[in-house]
């Protein structure tokens, strides 16, 4: 409402101050008036707020050269908008020191006639600038009436990019961070600023800090101006607004911003309503996946509110988040790994919407459910399920591409009732994945080869025995002599036993990597020409893989 008001053009033509006459500072003429103030005392300075048109008689400093001298200046850095001096009772003429301060920062000054006095001069100004905000305000109220109906009614971003569009008459595009969508008011649009450079020219501040960027395409250069949708101090996207001219007005800035209030409005809304959503869509799928008997049963029946269909067969899938990257981090990490769900469980929805896929989340992890075609072999719905995970893997990376996940396939079963067993075998793949490192990586259950063994029906400690046999010696051997028997026995299997290519593969001498596989055999007791032995030994190394340090201290032999 500050910058509400009227030039000083507008009150010369409409002869708001009578007789006055406008003798200096003529090139400041656009200058906006928002409020009037009268000056009574030397240290006006201190109390003046801009957008101000100041009278005076200069009774406080008519002695004082220099103060006249330094108060154009002064009033000029403050944003005042004009001054009117009133000369002839207390200074006979407005020094010359004012005029050409006036006329070199193009800062209007007006000489009032003597016989009206300040209430006079004042009250037509002020009904002039009251009119103008109340009209400005009846205009916003509508504006904001136009923007709320379409959130009424059903509309989203889309909808609010037309309808602000039609209100501005401009290109409009709407970005949000929650689910990592953009929305255009034309398809045209989508292509028209691709590679356009853009270079910022100005920061201002309305309710809201905005910029306006200067941008050059192959069509020429035009403006856009870019304002954040904000939220309890979160920044929930922005909102871009294309012009061919920098002329934005204050009336379509404090339009913009009535468009990102409504925007973060929607956006919150849509917030609440997809976590209640997914809070009983998430109960529903941990009913379906429990080792609970009844609770499966029970959750089949009502499946179908959530788009569940017991006639189809599915296989489970986990995605995990497991790192983001620092630059992410814009809020804070909880905020940050709540939007990032968001937007991964939007990439999800938009590519597996077709396959009627069912997606919840649980902790860090994504939980889905893919349909699997009938009268499809095991072999062909491994591939089916992996060529759709390496997809959803593509996509993700291509949007967000500084996180690092994990995705896992359960192994497919036929019989709906035994769809959990499909989850506990995805939830095996993902903790071998995790161990073995495979971030950024599709794994199947049924590719894990031995793995599945080891995790499946070895007792802990009986892995333990069989790690302390043939692995720990040569740990505690490498340990202590600063060794890399381990390392050596590792690229022994990598490379079938191949000992120059173990030599190149580990940059070390060939006669080093014969010594290295002797003090093997000798430590351990064993011969690698012995299938036996070989087995044993490989088994023992995935072991190691699969039991972390602490494992093994709690369990010594």
């Amino acid at each position: 409402m500050d910058r509400i008001g009227i030039t000083v053009k507008e009150v010369l033509e409409k002869r708001l101050l009578g007789n006055a006459e406008l003798i200096a500072g003529k090139s400041g003429i656009n200058r906006v008036i928002t409020r009037v103030n009268i000056m009574e005392v030397p240290d006006i300075i201190n109390w003046v707020k801009p957008g101000e048109l100041l009278f005076t008689t200069v009774y406080s400093i008519k002695d004082d050269y220099d103060a006249q001298k330094a108060l154009i200046p002064a009033l000029n850095s403050k944003g005042l908008a004009a001054i009117g001096i009133k000369p002839g009772r207390y200074i006979k003429e407005i020094p010359e020191a004012m005029i050409q301060a006036a006329d070199k920062l193009g800062f209007p000054l007006f000489k009032l006639p003597l016989e009206a006095s300040f209430s006079d001069l004042m009250l037509p100004i002020l009904h002039e600038i009251f009119d103008k905000q109340a009209s400005f305000l009846q205009r916003l109220d509508e504006v904001h009436g136009k923007l709320m109906n379409v959130v009424i009614n059903g509309g989203g971003l889309k909808e609010i990019a037309v309808t602000l569009s039609d209100l501005l008459k401009a290109n409009i595009m709407i970005k949000e961070e929650v689910f990592g969508n953009f929305y255009y008011s034309n398809d045209e649009m989508k292509s028209k600023y691709d590679d356009a450079v853009i270079k910022l020219i100005g920061k201002k501040n309305g309710s809201f800090e905005y910029e306006i960027m200067e941008v050059q395409n192959g069509s020429g250069t035009f403006f856009v101006i870019k304002v954040p949708i904000m939220a309890a101090g979160q920044n929930y996207g922005e909102i871009y607004v294309f012009k061919e001219k920098n002329d934005i007005t204050n009336f379509e800035i404090n339009i913009i911003e009535r468009a990102s209030t409504i925007s973060a409005f929607y956006l919150i809304k849509e917030i609440a309503a997809k976590e209640v959503e997914m809070r009983y869509r998430s109960g529903f799928i941990d009913d379906l996946l429990s080792f609970d008997a009844d609770k499966r049963s029970i959750s089949v029946e009502r499946g179908a509110i959530f788009g569940f269909d017991a006639s189809k067969q599915y296989t489970v899938i986990l995605l995990e988040i497991k790192k983001i990257e620092k630059e992410l981090k814009n809020i804070n990490e909880n905020s940050e790994l709540v939007r990032l769900k968001n937007r991964i469980i939007n990439i999800l929805n938009n590519l597996l919407q077709e396959k009627n896929a069912i997606i919840t989340t649980k902790l860090d992890t994504m939980i889905i459910l893919l349909p699997v075609p009938d009268k499809i072999s095991d072999a062909e719905s491994r591939n089916y399920t992996k060529k759709y995970c390496y997809e959803i893997l593509k996509k993700i990376k291509e949007s967000l591409p500084d996180i690092t996940l994990i995705i896992a396939i359960g192994r497919f079963y036929r019989n709906i009732t035994e769809i959990y067993k499909s989850y506990q075998d995805a939830r095996k793949a993902l903790m071998i994945g995790n161990v073995l490192q495979k971030y950024n990586e599709v794994i199947h259950f049924e590719d894990l080869g031995i793995f599945r063994l080891l995790y499946q029906n070895a007792e802990e400690d009986e892995l333990i025995k069989f790690y302390n046999e043939y692995i720990d010696p040569i740990v505690k051997y490498d340990e202590k002599h600063g060794t890399e028997l381990l390392k050596t026995l590792e690229a022994y299997f990598k490379c079938n036993g191949n000992l120059k290519q173990i030599s190149k593969d580990l940059y070390t001498h060939y006669n080093t990597i014969i010594y290295r596989i002797q003090r093997i055999q000798e430590i351990l007791g064993v011969n690698l020409e012995n299938s036996r032995d070989r087995l044993n030994l490989e088994v023992a190394l995935q072991i190691y893989k699969i039991l972390d340090r602490k494992q093994i201290s709690d369990n010594p032999r």
